[in-house]
């Protein structure tokens, strides 16, 4: 009983401050109509409207989103964020659009303990600097979020000599292999990756075919830990 008397406080209010019209759906608390352009039209002097909060993994994992949608992110940046045909973006506070980025690394020891055999990655499995939306599917793979164009940077310090370079959804990028024949020192390479489909998936790998399994130098270079990166930057 007590159930069925808050159901009908509710349904009360609702329609007390809900007015119906052809046009659309007035939420105001002097009756008048919704403006003519408007599906709903929400009126108030001393209340605001709130939409959905959630921090940016709750945001990204939003299965399937509609074009238009619009949450407020509570974690770092936080802000609205509206998603389109290619992906989420944050609506800027200031007249320019805010970047998207992200800092993925290692740390030797303990992180990359065993070699990297041809045709596997490297791991990243760290989480630096990063702008919310370039996220992590696991400790080396990694999503661009958005259609667009991305600058993409890694450093790795190897043992052996060898190579590493980029796939891109499964897809070794040949324009992105970097190595050297001997040495000591770390393999690194920035380059320009392009996406068509919203969420690809990034790696770094010792390409397939390769002979050497390489190992990640631990303490390269002295006594410190030594880090590996791997940064995204959004600029398209």
């Amino acid at each position: 009983m007590k159930t069925y008397f808050f159901a009908a406080i509710i349904i009360f209010s609702l329609i007390n401050n809900t007015t119906t019209y052809a046009q659309g759906l007035s939420v105001n608390t002097d009756g008048s109509a919704a403006d003519t352009s408007a599906l709903l039209d929400v009126k108030s002097t001393a209340k605001g409207f709130l939409a959905p909060r959630m921090t940016s993994t709750q945001r990204v994992a939003i299965i399937t989103p509609a074009v238009g949608l619009l949450v407020y992110q509570t974690t770092t940046p936080e802000g609205f964020y509206y998603y389109t045909s290619g992906g989420w973006s944050m609506i800027p506070t200031t007249g320019a659009t805010a970047p998207s980025y992200a800092d993925f690394f290692a740390l030797m020891p303990p992180d990359n303990a065993a070699p990297v055999a041809p045709g596997t990655d490297v791991s990243f499995p760290q989480d630096g600097p990063n702008s919310g939306d370039i996220v992590r599917l696991d400790m080396s793979s990694f999503f661009l979020p958005a259609i667009g164009t991305y600058q993409v940077t890694f450093n790795v310090s190897v043992t052996e000599g060898g190579q590493l370079g980029l796939t891109l959804n499964g897809v070794t990028l040949a324009y992105t292999i970097v190595g050297r024949a001997t040495g000591t020192s770390q393999i690194t390479g920035s380059f320009l990756v392009t996406t068509t489909v919203i969420n690809s998936i990034l790696t770094v790998g010792n390409p397939a075919g390769n002979p050497t399994a390489l190992t990640i130098t631990p303490f390269a270079g002295g006594s410190s830990v030594n880090s590996a990166h791997l940064v995204i930057t959004r600029i398209q």
